[in-house]
């Protein structure tokens, strides 16, 4: 059989600072012409300004408990200083074409001053298999408690509801809650990084209960 990888990326930096980063990959591996290895293409191009940002391609809604990447559009925009204000658009498995998945929200952000940094997220997925959709608003906040310690937290709320008209499953809601540490001792010599999330069984578009808790410790000789 004939196959054939072709793929292409790129980096460009403009004079006001600004970068332009793109990348595409299309595979051939039938004997005959087809349309199958346009609709099986991957591509990205992203434009980051640094007063906003717009990417289209395979990219990802940043929300937990939605799909975590798919071909559709994302950007964001400075409102003032260190706010930004964003939206994004990704349908799944083509952004042009039959959706088995698809799911839109909008984003707010706070790069902070150093010491605190945060985001908003709130937006909705349809899952058009398993015929339901979900409502998720998530939040993430980290926080440097001393200039080698630093803190973050998560959480998200959701509402889950089918689109089955045969069905007669009720209106579920979820949550997600999760913490992170990490720090560093002994002149940066020690780092240790301990994490721990639990997930509901009927957080987001899932339907299954986790519970995750990571260490790791690093010593540097």
């Amino acid at each position: 059989n004939t196959f054939m990888n072709l793929m292409g990326r790129g980096f460009k930096t403009f004079e006001d600072n600004s970068n332009l980063t793109y990348f595409g990959q299309l595979t051939f591996s039938t004997n005959y012409l087809a349309q199958t290895f346009l609709q099986n293409g991957s591509f990205y191009a992203g434009y980051f300004h640094r007063n906003f940002n717009a990417q289209v391609g395979n990219v990802s809604s940043g929300i937990i408990g939605m799909p975590a990447a798919g071909n559709g559009v994302k950007g964001a925009y400075r409102v003032a200083g260190n706010h930004w204000a964003g939206a994004f658009y990704i349908k799944n498995p083509r952004l042009f074409g039959p959706a088995t998945r698809e799911s839109f929200g909008a984003t707010y952000r706070y790069n902070g001053n150093g010491i605190i940094r945060g985001r908003l997220a709130l937006g909705r997925g349809q899952d058009y298999v398993r015929q339901r959709n979900a409502n998720i608003i998530s939040g993430r906040g980290t926080i440097r408690v001393a200039p080698s310690h630093t803190v973050a937290f998560v959480g998200a709320v959701s509402s889950r509801s089918s689109t089955d008209p045969n069905s007669n499953i009720p209106v579920r809601q979820g949550f997600l809650v999760g913490a992170n540490y990490s720090g560093q001792y002994l002149d940066s010599d020690l780092s240790t990084t301990i994490s721990g999330r639990y997930q509901s069984p009927t957080f987001g578009l899932a339907t299954n209960e986790r519970r995750i808790l990571n260490s790791r410790i690093r010593y540097s000789l």
